[in-house]
C-alpha cells in the first residue's frame, strides 16, 4: 500500500475518533465562545468562522464567498439569499443540455419540455445529472440549492425505479418543486409532490385503483405509508424537542395505525400519467406525461368518507381537493414540527442536535412569529443562526457526505468545466455511484442512502450514544475512490499549467467525452506562495531554494487551505507534519530553466498539500 492510501486509512480511524469522542462537556466549539455573535450584531466574522458557516449553508466555501459573508454578516447574507431570483429551472436546463448534445435527436427540446424525451432516452439521465451539478457549482443561489438538496434527502425519489432512469426529465421536474419551494411552506411541498409523476411512479400510486372486492383489488398503500412515516409525521410520537414520547410501560408510541394507512391510500386512487384517451394506469418509458400533475380519473377513485388520524374527509370532494385535505390533516399533527425540524438540522448542521436546539427550531416551525406553520424561511434561518452554532454550545458537527465533500473541493478551487457532449459550461461528473457511495436523486431506497439513526460499529459512538448517518456509505472503497478522484483532478488537469504545450482551449477540444471534464484553478495558491517567498507578487519563485523562505511560504499555504477547506480546524500536530513533509519536496531538471524548475516545485507543493488535506479526516468532518 503506498503512502497516499495509508493516509486514507488513517483518516478513517481519525475520523471515527474525532466524531464519536466527546470533551468534558460533550461539545465541540466551532466559533469561539467570546464571539457571542447573537449578542453583538456588529461583530465581524473571522475568515474561519465564515468558512465554517458556508460549509453548512452552501455547497462549499470560496475566497469570494468568505469575503462577502464577512462584509455583510450572517443575518444579511441569509436574507440576501432568500431574496435572490430563482434561476433557470432544472427541467429547462436538462432539456437544453440534451438539445445541445444532439439537436437531431432532441430538436427544440426547450420548447417541448413534456415531449422532448418521449422515446425514453438514457442520455437524459446524464443530462439531468449535469444540470444538477451545474446548478450546484455555478448557481448564485447557494442556500436555496443546499436546502433543496436537503429536502431531496427527506422526500426521496430515485431513478432506480423504472422507467425514471429513461425518463429523467421527471426527476428534473420533481427537483424543481424542491428548488422553487425551498423557501416556501413545507405543506405546499407535500401537496405538490403527492401529485407529481416522479413520485407516482417511484412509490407506485400512479394508476392506483379503487377497491374491488370481487377482483381482489385494494388501493396500493406504498405512498400513503411513506408520506406519513418518512415525509411528514414520522413513525413514533415526539416531544417538541425531538425526544420520544413514552407510554406507561416505557415504550414508544406509534403515530398511526394500519387503518390510517388504508384510509389514506384511498385518497390516492384515480391518479395516473395518462393524457387524453390513454388507458388508465399505463406508464412506460414511451407512455405518459412525466412532468405535469398526474391526471385524475374519477371512475377509478375510491368514493366516500375517509377517516385519517382521527379526522374525517367528507365525501363528494374532487380528487385533488381530497389530496389537499389529507395533507392538511397530516400537516396539522404535532409531530410534524420536531420530526421535520430535526431532519433538516441533521442534513445541514449536525448529526446529533441537542433537544434544546431541536425544540427552538421546531417552535419556529410551528409558528414563524406570524401564526404560520411550516415557513421554511423561518425554519432555515433558525437552524443556521441557532446559538448552539454561533456560540459552540452542544455542537458536534457531522460527516460531510460524498456529494458535499466533492462539491466543496472543486468549488474551493474554482473548477471550470471543459467542453463535453458538444457544449461548454456543464459539469458532467464521472463519479461512480457504486464506488463513491452517493449521487443526487439516485438513492437505493426511499430511506435515502442512509437512515438518521445509523450508528457506526465503534465504541466511541456507542458509549456516547451518538449517531452518524453518513457513515453508512463510508468504507475503504469510497475513501480510496475519493482519494483517487482528488488525485486525478489535482495532478492531471489544472488551469495554471497547460498540458503538453497545448493551450487550455486546445487541450479541451482534444479530450474525449468520457474523460473528466473539470479543470481546477490554483492561481490563489500560487499567489500565496509567490508573495510569501519574498514579499512581492511578481510570479517569481526563485527564493523557494532558500529553506527559511520556503518554510514560510508553505506555512502561509497551509494556513490558507486550513481556512478554505477546514474552517480553521486543523490541529498543530497535523500542521507540523505537513510542513515537514512539504519542505522535503524538491524539483530540478537540468533540461529545464531555473524559472520553470522553481514554479514546478511550487506546483508540486501545492498539489501535495491540497491532496493530503482534502483526504484527511479534518476535511471529512463539517464543524
Amino acid at each position: 500500500m503506498d503512502f497516499k492510501n495509508i493516509i486514507l486509512y488513517l483518516s478513517l480511524i481519525l475520523f471515527i475518533s474525532s466524531c464519536g469522542s466527546s470533551s468534558d462537556n460533550n461539545t465541540t466549539v466551532i466559533i469561539d465562545e467570546k464571539s457571542k455573535i447573537e449578542d453583538n450584531k456588529s461583530y465581524v466574522l473571522s475568515e474561519n468562522e465564515a468558512s465554517s458557516f458556508l460549509q453548512k449553508a452552501s455547497f462549499g466555501a470560496t475566497l469570494k464567498s468568505i469575503k462577502e459573508l464577512r462584509e455583510i454578516g450572517i443575518d444579511s447574507w441569509i436574507d440576501k439569499e432568500f431574496n435572490k431570483t430563482l434561476g433557470t429551472s432544472h427541467l429547462y436546463r436538462t432539456a437544453q443540455i440534451a438539445q445541445n448534445y444532439d439537436s437531431s435527436k432532441f430538436p427544440n427540446a426547450t420548447q417541448n419540455l413534456a415531449t422532448f424525451n418521449s422515446g425514453g432516452d438514457r442520455f437524459i439521465r446524464k443530462a439531468q445529472d449535469g444540470a444538477w451539478w451545474s446548478d450546484v457549482m455555478s448557481g448564485d443561489d447557494q442556500l436555496r440549492q443546499r436546502v433543496a438538496f436537503a429536502l431531496s434527502q427527506i422526500i426521496v425519489v430515485s431513478d432506480i425505479e423504472p422507467p425514471l432512469g429513461e425518463r429523467a426529465e421527471a426527476l428534473a421536474s420533481f427537483y424543481d418543486i424542491l428548488r422553487e419551494n425551498a423557501f416556501g411552506n413545507y405543506q405546499d411541498i407535500l401537496y405538490k409532490i403527492a401529485l407529481h409523476p416522479a413520485m407516482g411512479v417511484y412509490l407506485s400510486h400512479q394508476g392506483n385503483k379503487k377497491t374491488n372486492i370481487e377482483r381482489h383489488i385494494t388501493p396500493d398503500e406504498n405512498f400513503a405509508r411513506e408520506l406519513i412515516q418518512l415525509f411528514c409525521v414520522g413513525l413514533y410520537k415526539l416531544n417538541i424537542d425531538g425526544t420520544y414520547q413514552l407510554n406507561s410501560n416505557g415504550d414508544r408510541v406509534a403515530t398511526y395505525s394500519q387503518k390510517d394507512i388504508e384510509e389514506l391510500s384511498k385518497v390516492f386512487t384515480g391518479f395516473d400519467l395518462g393524457s387524453g384517451d390513454d388507458k388508465y394506469g399505463l406508464a412506460s418509458k414511451k407512455v405518459g406525461n412525466f412532468i405535469r400533475d398526474m391526471r385524475f380519473t374519477s371512475s377509478q377513485h375510491e368514493e366516500g368518507t375517509k377517516t385519517i388520524l382521527g379526522s374525517t374527509i367528507s365525501s363528494g370532494l374532487d380528487g385533488k381537493d381530497e389530496v389537499k385535505k389529507a395533507i392538511e390533516i397530516l400537516f396539522s399533527q404535532d409531530n410534524v414540527a420536531p420530526y421535520i425540524s430535526k431532519k433538516l438540522i441533521m442534513r445541514l448542521t449536525t448529526s446529533n442536535p441537542s433537544p434544546d436546539y431541536v425544540s427552538r427550531v421546531a417552535t419556529i416551525f410551528n409558528n414563524n412569529g406570524n401564526g404560520v406553520k411550516g415557513d421554511l424561511k423561518a425554519v432555515i434561518k433558525a437552524i443556521l443562526t441557532d446559538k448552539s452554532i454561533t456560540n459552540g454550545s452542544s455542537f458536534d458537527g457531522k460527516l460531510r457526505e460524498p456529494i458535499i465533500i466533492y462539491s466543496s473541493f472543486i468549488k474551493a478551487f474554482n473548477a471550470k468545466p471543459l467542453k463535453t457532449y458538444n457544449q461548454d459550461g456543464v459539469f458532467f461528473t464521472k463519479l461512480s455511484l457504486e464506488h463513491f457511495g452517493e449521487a443526487p436523486l439516485r438513492a437505493f431506497s426511499v430511506f435515502n442512502f442512509y437512515q438518521d439513526d445509523y450508528t457506526p460499529n465503534s465504541k466511541d459512538f456507542m458509549d456516547n450514544k451518538k449517531v452518524a448517518p453518513e457513515f453508512k456509505i463510508v468504507d475503504e472503497q469510497s475513501l480510496l475512490s475519493k482519494g483517487n478522484q482528488f488525485y486525478l483532478l489535482i495532478n492531471s488537469e489544472h488551469y495554471n499549467i497547460t498540458k503538453d504545450g497545448l493551450s487550455v482551449e486546445e487541450y479541451s477540444n482534444n479530450r474525449k467525452d468520457w474523460q473528466d471534464n473539470m479543470m481546477l484553478n490554483f492561481q490563489n495558491e500560487f499567489d500565496i506562495i509567490d508573495e510569501a517567498l519574498d514579499g512581492k507578487l511578481d510570479n517569481n519563485f526563485y527564493d523557494i531554494d532558500k529553506d527559511e523562505n520556503k518554510e514560510k511560504a508553505i506555512r502561509a499555504l497551509i494556513s490558507h487551505l486550513d481556512t478554505l477547506l477546514l474552517a480553521g480546524n486543523m490541529d498543530k500536530e497535523f500542521e507540523e507534519k505537513l510542513v515537514l513533509h512539504l519542505t522535503g519536496i524538491n524539483y530540478s531538471r537540468s533540461s529545464q530553466s531555473q524559472e520553470y524548475n522553481h514554479k514546478e516545485e511550487a506546483r508540486l507543493i501545492i498539489a501535495e498539500a491540497i491532496y493530503l488535506i482534502a483526504t484527511s479526516s479534518y476535511f471529512a468532518i463539517q464543524k
